[in-house]
């Protein structure tokens, strides 16, 4: 009987206990396969036979597999490669310039914040498993009236991975602002 009480005392210990570590963990939202928003993995291979005599056989094309290895691989070069790490988090200054939505090819206006605590920074990176990845920080206001809207992933060397535009935010001093980038290679 005193065995069942001990059990009966653990079980909302263990349930707090997992509920008070969950709550420091990031919200870290994983895109799924079939996600618009994600990076996808697109790859064929093509293949024809050469016979003796010279004459070539199609032989077709197919899709292949990203195996999640290649994904870890892709996430392993952009986190941390041998080149510039994607871990910098910049935020444009939607107070002195225009801050519209992105384009691929990046020609839209882009001013980043370089002081009032919006300066680009380097963000905490958090492996989430076979390719998939956050990059994280918060900023914090130096001053009043500071307006953003745009955030932007890159390198130290100001290299653009991917634009994101958001709900205009104000901030005023002290005001934080917390930008997740999660990433999917699938």
């Amino acid at each position: 009987m005193k065995n069942n009480r001990k059990v009966l005392y653990a079980i909302p210990i263990m349930i707090l206990g997992i509920f008070l570590v969950m709550s420091f963990i990031p919200n870290v939202p994983i895109p799924t396969e079939n996600s618009v928003d994600g990076i996808n993995y697109k790859g064929m291979v093509c293949t024809s036979v050469i016979r003796a005599d010279g004459t070539v056989e199609d032989n077709g094309c197919n899709h292949n597999v990203l195996y999640t290895t290649g994904a870890e691989y892709v996430e392993t070069q952009l986190k941390t490669g041998s080149t510039d790490a994607v871990d910098w988090i910049a935020l444009c200054d939607a107070t002195n310039a225009t801050c519209v939505t992105q384009t691929a090819g990046s020609s839209e206006p882009y001013t980043s914040w370089t002081d009032s605590g919006l300066e680009k920074a380097a963000g905490a990176v958090l492996d989430n498993g076979n390719g998939n990845w956050s990059v994280f920080t918060t900023f914090t206001a130096s001053c009043d009236n500071l307006i953003t809207n745009v955030t932007h992933l890159e390198n130290d060397a100001d290299l653009e991975f991917a634009g994101n535009e958001f709900t205009t935010v104000t901030l005023q001093t002290s005001d934080s602002l917390s930008i997740n980038w999660t990433i999917s290679v699938s």
